[in-house]
């Protein structure tokens, strides 16, 4: 029992040390030994879109819509109510003390523009004015090869519609733990 209990006892450290390598191996991921650990578990990709034409016929657009196989973009704030809506209610000066009559009906708020013909529940792509002329489109993590772009009046009619496909360039995080990607600035030609 001496010799085969010492032979026992002698591979327990081994096994040990082996097995230490193995979940060593297996926790560092796909990159062993690297010592790499990748910060963000998260981001945000994003079609940059410039809308050309006359700059009547810019102003003309109410939202921008990007569509992929997965769905299409939702304005990320309502569009604005068509300019001639009746202004908004005025406010009572700070100064005021007396309450306001109980029977006094307030006045009609302005209505917003239609809302966009698509609402899509997902994917959760965000449409927003990225300056004069320019919109940003966010679709989330996913990185879509082919795209249909619109461009809407504020009583929805399609201003501009075009299909394009997408060459993505990754502009952080790195290849190993992947990272916000973008593709090129699309035009989106105005016609009016």
């Amino acid at each position: 029992m001496g010799a085969s209990g010492a032979g026992t006892a002698g591979t327990r450290p081994r096994y040990a040390v082996l097995g230490g390598a193995v979940l060593a191996v297996m926790l560092t991921g796909c990159e062993p030994f690297a010592g790499q650990a990748c910060p963000a578990i998260g981001w945000v990709n994003a079609v940059e879109i410039r809308l050309d034409g006359s700059a009547d016929d810019v102003e003309r657009v109410a939202w921008v819509e990007l569509c992929d196989d997965l769905g299409c973009s939702t304005p990320a704030a309502p569009p604005a109510p068509p300019d001639d809506s009746p202004p908004p209610p005025p406010s009572l000066p700070a100064s005021s003390a007396r309450p306001a009559p109980a029977l006094l009906t307030p006045p009609a708020l302005p209505t917003a523009a239609p809302a966009p013909p698509h609402q899509p529940e997902e994917p959760y792509y965000w449409a927003e004015p990225d300056g004069e002329g320019r919109w940003r489109v966010q679709v989330g993590m996913s990185t879509p090869d082919t795209v249909t772009i619109r461009a809407f009046a504020a009583d929805s009619a399609v201003l501009a519609e075009a299909t394009v496909d997408l060459a993505w360039e990754r502009v952080g995080g790195s290849a190993a733990c992947g990272g916000p990607m973008a593709t090129g600035t699309l035009g989106l030609a105005i016609r009016g």
